[in-house]
């Protein structure tokens, strides 16, 4: 006879679920727009001189925003160092609520277009 056994997940709130603020799967050493959500995806990699103007604007749509710079532990070895501080050429990771991420993508392609980035690499 085979024997089986299982577990059962019991469910959690939405209040118990932001006890502790942040969602722990955002990355640490970023910053957001004061506004939160349960659920976030990753939308885009920018660079740093982009972020605070999307979070602005996605804070004007009532979209919650976080953005932290894009570490590995390889870019901490080749520095030199094993800390995380913030440089102003690393790119940034945009993360968004889920729930809005259709809308998210508007406002990012919007901002995109108004305020072009110079570009790093050749002009096709």
């Amino acid at each position: 006879m085979v024997r089986m056994s299982f577990s059962q997940e019991s469910p959690i709130s939405a209040v118990e679920m932001m006890r502790f603020g942040r969602p722990s799967w955002l990355p640490p050493f970023g910053h957001g727009n004061g506004l939160d959500a349960l659920f976030w995806a990753c939308i885009a990699e920018l660079p740093h001189t982009a972020i605070d103007g999307i979070l602005d604007a996605l804070r004007e749509q009532d979209i919650p925003g976080w953005a932290a710079p894009v570490k590995t532990a390889a870019k901490a070895r080749h520095r030199g160092t094993d800390t995380c501080a913030e440089t102003n050429t690393e790119p940034f990771r945009l993360w968004v609520a889920t729930l809005r991420f259709n809308d998210a993508e508007n406002v990012l392609i919007t901002v995109l277009n108004n305020n072009p980035q110079p570009r790093n690499g050749p002009t096709p």
